[in-house]
């Protein structure tokens, strides 16, 4: 399997992901805490992906930002890492307070599995 980014079509901020085998085409999420701009770096066998999780306090307000990265595998959708950027304990305590990385690597699963069908 082959993995194409585009995160621009027809001058649109888009953040497409195209296997080019099968031309099945996605979105990287956006909303629901995902609410940063996406940086994507392109290296010789992975995408890194990078954004910002806006997280609320308990009182339902924005609150915060927590840093991540998603290393995908060029060749394999289904080998992705998840990484948390720079966290402070307070960010680590938050991060788990609200099960982000469980959140967050179920969310990319999903989106990454639409590759395939």
């Amino acid at each position: 399997m082959n993995i194409k980014i585009d995160s621009e079509v027809n001058g649109y901020l888009t953040h497409e992901i195209k296997n080019t085998d099968n031309n099945k085409i996605t979105s990287l999420p956006h909303g629901s805490g995902i609410d940063a701009n996406y940086n994507i770096i392109e290296k010789k066998d992975k995408y890194i992906i990078s954004n910002e999780y806006h997280y609320m306090n308990e009182d339902g307000f924005y609150d915060g930002w927590l840093p991540f990265s998603v290393h995908l595998n060029k060749n394999d959708v289904n080998d992705f890492k998840l990484y948390f950027n720079g966290l402070t304990s307070a960010g680590y305590y938050r991060a788990n307070k609200c099960m982000l990385r469980n959140y967050l690597e179920d969310l990319f699963a999903e989106i990454f599995s639409q590759l395939q069908q």
